[in-house]
């Protein structure tokens, strides 16, 4: 989902539902952040993009974008209590909310790897090349090209350190979609959906809402890894009292780790153990990627070392809690994978300083 927020509240209405702090951000640059609601919960994370001094542009999830736009309104019009501690605090001044993907049918292209550039600038014509090649991690550009409106930003969540996300109308992403094509084709562009995303995301290490942010386990940004974008300096945000105390309170973490690809394929929701057996936490996350399978966990504990040995073990298809008693020919019964610990992120994924 792509909302744009305007008006000349429209940075303290993003200081306030946001944990990152958009007071910082100049023309064409973005952020990444957090909403929280008033007791520290995730409801999404997203990715802010300032246009002008009183127009920003937020991009969500789209399996929360109905969630995200009922509760961004909601909190406009003071229809949600956003501070416990303050029940009757409301947004002064207010804003005005606008569902681009709705109104003008707004879409993204995510164009990843490290030929992106190359490719960009043939689809966009070699005189947008300087334009293109300005642009910073996490800033970007708005383009007219052959008529056609584009917003370009060096962003996106693959962990490829280039990479663009080029936002733009159904019509004039059509037009773009066909010349990515047409041009990177013979060096070896393919279109790809969310899936492979996923396998490049999760190989970088990154989140994804549901995974290893929020769900069924309670994720919360700390324990994710990237606690840099919750800016618990700011006087307040809504969330901003429970996020402190999930910070100062912290016994869980997400970790990265690999298999041998000779081993089963591990699921998510298979068992960590450490090497005595005990269970130690959740897989949230695994892909093969040729030689081996990375995926993520959520471990019960902080300060396992990199190197260090797992096992891992998937829930058995059928009859589950047999005794061995009464095992019989045939039967099937979990066998541990054996796994390492990896580093958080791989050493090509930039990482950010905070002030993304």
């Amino acid at each position: 989902g792509v909302f744009q927020i305007e008006g000349d509240g429209a940075a303290e209405f993003l200081n306030v539902v946001t944990s990152n702090y958009a007071g910082w951000l100049e023309d064409g640059q973005s952020q990444y952040a957090y909403l929280f609601d008033p007791d520290g919960n995730v409801i999404d994370d997203v990715m802010v993009y300032r246009r002008s001094r009183d127009r920003y542009l937020m991009v969500v999830n789209a399996a929360n974008e109905a969630k995200d736009w009922e509760w961004l309104n909601g909190v406009n019009d003071g229809r949600y209590l956003i501070d416990r501690e303050i029940p009757k605090r409301r947004i002064v001044p207010r804003v005005r909310i606008r569902d681009l993907k709705d109104e003008r049918g707004v879409i993204d292209i995510a164009l990843q790897g490290p030929l992106s550039r190359d490719i960009l600038i043939e689809a966009i014509g070699r005189e947008n090349g300087p334009t293109l090649d300005s642009l910073e991690r996490t800033k970007f550009c708005e383009l007219i090209v052959s008529g056609h409106q584009l917003l370009i930003a060096r962003t996106g969540y693959t962990g490829e350190p280039l990479g663009y996300e080029i936002y733009l109308t159904g019509e004039d992403g059509r037009w773009l979609w066909e010349r990515l094509i047409e041009l990177g084709r013979p060096i070896g562009l393919l279109p790809c959906g969310l899936a492979a995303r996923d396998s490049t995301r999760t190989e970088a290490g990154l989140p994804l809402y549901g995974h290893e942010l929020a769900g069924p386990y309670g994720i919360d940004p700390f324990e994710a890894g990237f606690a840099s974008y919750v800016k618990l300096h700011k006087p307040f945000f809504i969330g901003r009292s429970e996020a402190l105390k999930s910070y100062l309170n912290r016994n869980r973490e997400v970790v990265r780790f690999t298999v041998d690809s000779e081993a089963r394929p591990v699921r998510p929701g298979g068992a960590v153990l450490d090497r005595n057996g005990a269970v130690i936490g959740r897989v949230t996350s695994s892909v093969s990627l040729g030689p081996v399978q990375v995926g993520m966990a959520l471990l019960e504990r902080i300060g396992l070392g990199e190197g260090e040995e797992i096992n891992l073990l998937n829930e058995v298809r059928g009859e589950a809690g047999k005794p061995t008693s009464r095992l019989e020919s045939g039967d099937r019964v979990a066998v541990p994978i054996y796994g390492r610990i990896a580093p958080r992120f791989p050493t090509r994924m930039p990482i950010s300083d905070g002030g993304e």
